[in-house]
């Protein structure tokens, strides 16, 4: 029922939907899809660029998309903070190396450049918070932003972004019959970002060194960080280690630093193609998506079902009912789909906002 959703934006290729948690007063999520992300050096803003971009008819097959689930009192403020700031001043530092280097083309090379552009982003964005905002709220931050044949996986907290393939064309037409290409395609995750969490070994001992305390429970994928927030004059509990805003406990170690991946499709695809056995190349898309999406489904039932929609313009040859199987769901209907089926019906249960952002690599 698409009337449940607060906000929803899609196309052939890609495809946002959020849902806000019946339990909460607000949806704190929030999200962005920038594509194509345009980078230019005439002091125009990212959507600026974007409205040159289609009149000049450059083309780039750049972009950026990012998830930002805000926790706390405050914490929707943080994320809208994050979704209407942080796209254009990472713009503004890609824009500067774009000027050093002489040409967009040549900072795909300067990779520490790009690495040190995004951590310098997270960490701007964390301390220019509205400080009302930043002692009673925080906000994940997990983006991909594409240079190039390179991916940036920049994340801090516990929203996840991956990179999933599946093969590009599900149906050979020379076959003579008609596969069940539901039950055969399989998409294969090979990337996705770290969940910040405090047990891990390296968070949990810059927590620790810096007085925080730290529930670890049988199950450590659900560790807390505590601490005393004054205005509230209570201890507030913490489900990651990293994160933007939440200063209180950024006193005790929680920090605003991301951890970055980097991934070539170039050699991604290279590899992929020597060590898999396939007739036909393949494909690729990211997601970023809160962790309500992930209490009741896998991220792998999230990426089989996108891969069976994106591949929809891929058939070649197959009955007239396949083919219409595949179209009677593309990608924007899909993604409402799975978010209505990672949702609790049980009135009883908990139900956090959930948000699911997807784009597919254009080459």
């Amino acid at each position: 029922d698409m009337e449940n959703f607060d906000s929803l934006y899609g196309n052939s290729d890609m495809a946002g939907f959020t849902q806000q948690g019946k339990d909460h007063a607000i949806n704190q999520d929030r999200g962005l899809i920038i594509s194509p992300f345009v980078i230019t050096t005439d002091h125009k803003t990212s959507s600026e660029s974007q409205q040159t971009n289609s009149k000049t008819h450059e083309k780039t097959n750049d972009f950026l998309i990012g998830i930002f689930d805000g926790h706390g009192t405050l914490g929707h403020d943080v994320a809208q903070f994050l979704q209407d700031n942080f796209p254009l001043r990472l713009h503004q530092k890609l824009a500067l190396l774009t000027s050093k280097y002489g040409g967009r083309d040549k900072i795909e090379d300067e990779e520490i450049q790009v690495r040190k552009a995004l951590h310098e982003t997270f960490i701007e964005m964390d301390t220019e918070l509205p400080p009302i905002s930043g002692n009673d709220g925080g906000s994940t931050a997990s983006v991909i932003l594409r240079l190039g044949s390179k991916l940036y996986f920049a994340n801090a907290g516990d929203s996840l972004s991956f990179l999933a393939s599946f093969p590009s064309v599900l149906y050979d037409s020379k076959d003579g019959k008609d596969a069940n290409m539901k039950n055969e395609l399989k998409a294969s995750i090979v990337h996705r970002n770290r969940y910040d969490k405090a047990y891990l070994p390296e968070e949990k001992e810059r927590i620790t060194k810096l007085g925080g305390n730290i529930f670890i429970p049988p199950h450590p994928e659900f560790s807390r960080v505590n601490a005393f927030y004054p205005q509230k004059k209570e201890v507030m509990s913490l489900a990651m280690s990293r994160s933007i805003g939440d200063w209180p406990h950024g006193k005790i170690g929680v920090i605003p630093d991301p951890i970055i991946d980097i991934v070539n499709l170039e050699e991604l695809t290279a590899s992929v193609s020597v060590n898999v056995n396939l007739d036909a190349p393949l494909d690729f898309f990211v997601v970023t998506s809160s962790d309500g999406l992930y209490d009741h489904r896998q991220a792998q039932f999230v990426a089989d079902r996108l891969a069976e929609t994106y591949s929809e313009n891929n058939l070649e040859g197959g009955s007239d009912a396949i083919k219409d199987q595949y179209r009677r769901y593309p990608i924007v209907r899909q993604c409402a789909n799975i978010i209505h089926l990672a949702t609790p019906q049980n009135p009883n249960r908990y139900r956090d906002d959930i948000t699911l952002m997807s784009l597919r690599i254009i080459n």
